[in-house]
C-alpha cells in the first residue's frame, strides 16, 4: 500500500464515541427518589459532574473536562462512562499508556458496551498492536454488528495485518451500514489500489468525494492514479485540487513537485 491508511480523527472517530451518561447509569432518576433539600448520593453527583464534563468538551475546554471527569471517577468508581470519555481525551492528547487504563476500567465495568471496546481497540491501533485491536473491534461488532466504523477499522486493522480480502469484506460492510461514512470508500479506494485494480479504486476515490468534495487525500490518490496512467490532465487537477481542499502533510512536497513537472510538460 502506497500511503496507510487515513482514520478519522478521535475527536470524530474516537468516533469516534463521545458517549451519553444517563442512559448507561444503572440509577434511576434522583429527582424522582429524593426530596430538594435532601443531599446528594455520589451516583448523582458524578452524573452531574459528567454531564457538566460533556458541555466543557464541546465548548473546547479540555482541561476543565478532564478535572470534571476525575472528579466524577472519585464520586462514583462505579460509573463507566466517565472513565471512557477521559480515555478520549487523553488519546487525543497522546497520552496512550493513561488512556489505556481508562479504556479498560470502562471496559471492565461495562463489559456490553460495544464503543467501549472500539475505542480500546482504535488505541491498540494507534500503538501498531494490530492483533489486539483486531481481537477488541471483534468483541465489539460480536455486541453490536451494525457498527459502521467498527466495520471499517477492524477493515484497517486486517489490511495492515496483509489479510486483504478480510478487510474487502468489513470495508463493504461498512459502507453498506453507513453509504455516507466516507472514510470507508477511501479505504476501499486504498485496498482496490494496493491490488492495481486502478479502475475500482478511481470509483472509490470517486464516491468519497461525492460524499465530501473537500477530501484532500481522495485527490491526491486520484492525481497518483491518473499520473502513473500519463493522464496529465486530470492528474494536475487533481493535484491542485488537493491543495485547494487543504492539502497538508508528507504529500505537500510530491504534490508541489508533481505539479511543476506537469505544468512543463
Amino acid at each position: 500500500m502506497n500511503d496507510p491508511v487515513i482514520r478519522k480523527p478521535h475527536s470524530f472517530f474516537l468516533l469516534v464515541f463521545l458517549l451519553w451518561a444517563i442512559s448507561l447509569t444503572p440509577y434511576p432518576s434522583y429527582a424522582s427518589t429524593k426530596p430538594e433539600d435532601a443531599p446528594l448520593e455520589p451516583w448523582q453527583e458524578a452524573t452531574i459532574l459528567h454531564n457538566e464534563a460533556l458541555i466543557l468538551e464541546d465548548l473546547g475546554k479540555v482541561e476543565e473536562a478532564i478535572q470534571h471527569y476525575k472528579r466524577a471517577i472519585e464520586k462514583d468508581p462505579a460509573l463507566p462512562t466517565p472513565y471512557n470519555n477521559l480515555g478520549n481525551i487523553l488519546q487525543e492528547k497522546g497520552e496512550l499508556e493513561e488512556a489505556e487504563k481508562y479504556y479498560k476500567k470502562a471496559v471492565r465495568l461495562a463489559p456490553q458496551e460495544a464503543p467501549f471496546h472500539t475505542n480500546l481497540a482504535n488505541l491498540y491501533y494507534h500503538r501498531k498492536e494490530y492483533d489486539q485491536a483486531i481481537k477488541e473491534y471483534q468483541v465489539a461488532l460480536k455486541l453490536n454488528p451494525d457498527l459502521a466504523l467498527t466495520h471499517n477499522n477492524l477493515g484497517d486493522a486486517y489490511l495492515q495485518k496483509g489479510s486483504s480480502q478480510l478487510a474487502l469484506h468489513h470495508f463493504k460492510k461498512a459502507v453498506e451500514l453507513n453509504p455516507q461514512l466516507v472514510v470507508a470508500y477511501f479505504n476501499l479506494g486504498e485496498f482496490y489500489h494496493s491490488q492495481g485494480e486502478s479502475r475500482m479504486a478511481i470509483e472509490s476515490y470517486q464516491k468519497a468525494l461525492s460524499i465530501n468534495p473537500t477530501y484532500s487525500l481522495a485527490h491526491f490518490q486520484l492525481a497518483k492514479i491518473y499520473d502513473d496512467e500519463y493522464n496529465h490532465a486530470l492528474a494536475l487537477q487533481h493535484y491542485q485540487a488537493f491543495f485547494e481542499t487543504g492539502g497538508t502533510g508528507e504529500k505537500v512536497e510530491e504534490a508541489r513537485e508533481r505539479i511543476r513537472l506537469l505544468n512543463r510538460s
